[in-house]
């Protein structure tokens, strides 16, 4: 996780999940990782290919700074899990 100010009194969070890596790369898994991008609510979840594998991320930005506390722990295990939950998609 990074914290930046992106103007004055302007926080935001980049949060950056690895949710798997060294995955055999081919078009099923090319496929299956779009349909699971589409249930995810908060971030993108981005293949990141090399030449016979890829691992996997999700990556979410987002202004908190009314959050703190309780409510920026929940918000920020509430992306987790959508990285958790893509895992179980893909690799069981």
């Amino acid at each position: 996780m990074q914290v930046f100010e992106l103007a004055p009194g302007v926080d935001v969070y980049s949060l950056t999940q690895v949710v798997a890596w060294d995955l055999p790369l081919g078009d099923e898994l090319r496929a299956d990782v779009r349909t699971t991008a589409e249930h995810i609510q908060f971030g993108s979840l981005r293949l990141i290919e090399r030449d016979v594998s890829a691992d996997l991320v999700l990556h979410y930005s987002f202004p908190a700074g009314t959050l703190d506390g309780e409510p920026l722990r929940e918000f920020i295990l509430v992306v987790l899990a959508q990285g958790l939950d893509a895992r179980t998609r893909l690799v069981g």
